[in-house]
């Protein structure tokens, strides 16, 4: 999957060194061959991880990255549940992911679902468009790895890695940089130290791995003149590209997620439930309890709507809850408070969540980061929101608990409260 177009190119600019195309498939070259075998791999940010990872996708051995972040108790964990359960007979690579839960998922993928993957990253990102990209997005994460690095390998473009946002402000100052990838929240955060006449050869910015709120998606249009902005969808269990949608279509600003990308077909269920088949959806987990593939389709648990092709997430399964007898979703409790005046100030950020109470069971709760105490905002926020919907526990808080890839951790912030 190594490109072999222009040997002398720069695949990878890594702490200051260059490491061309030719290094690269010379490197690769020396790497022992071990068939059959599984490999265990740690996604760090070193050229010896990138070499063993091309190296193992080129061989026919198969391949767990993890994180440097994962305990040592989820790795016995997984080495457990794969010397129970086995692994599909074409696991190429294992990504750990553990969702809203915690719990970590060992997702099966196959050479084709990363083929399939990278082709549908290639024409929905128009990556082609662009010879150099910076990226600081963990490379355990499906979104950093197959989402970004392999398609940019495989087509012969440099990548600039660096590991901290100050890191990204330095190169994207002082080298050509044309493609940001990155979580809404890393992008916010670019957006309050990058100058954006520095940016004036940014064409294309990637969001996914959370939503992209519209606020947000206007600052960035209006912050990065010269680029296309992306907000894209995925699973890990979708290899993990699966909707995408840029800033040149209407709708993009009206919150819609995206299009379906090549290799998937999309439908919605009778319970509103967005569900994927095609190239790209996964073998399955390692443990098959896990498993969420029914019929050939993968449900993703959000609940989404469509319109004119056009995909929109309205919340998650595992959010509904029962409030008065009324099914609802943690969205609709955000949507009612983001209409009350004042808390589109983004000098007040909030987020609402589910948590078990013994005694009452699922409920509501609310954090958020502010100056604000928390009796004036229950008093000037929350009282104008129907008594139903209202959270019953709030909590003022610092910052937001993020997990590593940049992604607000909702099991977190259950201890918070």
């Amino acid at each position: 999957m190594l490109s072999n177009k222009s040997p002398q190119a720069i695949a990878i600019h890594l702490n200051g060194q260059n490491y061309t195309y030719e290094q690269l498939h010379s490197m690769i070259a020396l790497e022992k061959k071990k068939d059959n075998q599984l490999e265990w791999l740690c996604g760090s940010y070193t050229i010896d991880f990138i070499v063993k990872f091309l190296a193992a996708l080129k061989s026919n051995s198969k391949i767990l990255v993890y994180s440097e972040k994962t305990s040592t108790e989820d790795l016995a964990l997984v080495k457990k549940n794969i010397e129970e359960n086995g692994l599909h007979p074409e696991c190429k690579l294992i990504l750990l992911t553990s969702g809203s839960s915690g719990i970590p998922k060992a997702v099966q993928l196959s050479l084709a679902n990363i083929l399939a993957n990278t082709e549908a990253v290639v024409e929905s990102l128009n990556f082609n468009e662009i010879s150099s990209q910076v990226l600081f997005l963990p490379l355990s994460y499906s979104f950093g790895l197959l989402g970004q690095l392999l398609p940019a390998l495989t087509l012969g473009k440099t990548t600039y890695l660096a590991d901290h946002l100050v890191k990204v402000k330095n190169l994207i100052d002082t080298k050509d940089i044309e493609m940001i990838s990155g979580v809404p929240s890393h992008l916010s955060a670019l957006l309050k130290i990058l100058n954006t006449d520095k940016c004036k050869k940014v064409t294309h910015v990637i969001s996914a791995g959370a939503p992209l709120e519209i606020s947000l998606r206007i600052q960035l249009v209006d912050f990065f003149k010269a680029a296309t902005i992306y907000n894209n969808y995925g699973q890990t269990e979708l290899s993990p590209r699966a909707l995408s949608l840029s800033s040149k279509h209407p709708d993009f600003f009206k919150g819609a997620v995206g299009k379906v990308v090549k290799g998937l077909n999309v439908k919605i269920s009778t319970e509103n439930e967005l569900l994927f088949s095609g190239k790209q959806v996964m073998l399955g987990y390692v443990n098959s309890d896990q498993n969420k593939i029914q019929n050939g389709w993968l449900h993703t648990q959000d609940l989404a709507s469509e319109k004119n092709g056009i995909i929109y997430i309205n919340g998650r399964m595992d959010d509904q809850i029962k409030v008065g007898g009324e099914k609802i979703n943690i969205s609709f409790i955000e949507d009612l408070l983001f209409k009350v005046p004042g808390l589109k100030d983004d000098s007040i950020k909030f987020k609402v969540f589910s948590y078990l109470d013994p005694l009452y069971g699922q409920q509501v709760a609310l954090a958020y980061v502010g100056t604000i105490s928390e009796e004036d905002f229950k008093k000037n926020y929350l009282v104008q929101v129907l008594e139903k919907y209202r959270p019953k526990k709030i909590k003022k808080i610092m910052s937001f608990p993020l997990n590593e890839n940049g992604k607000i951790d909702v099991v977190k912030m259950r201890t918070l409260i």
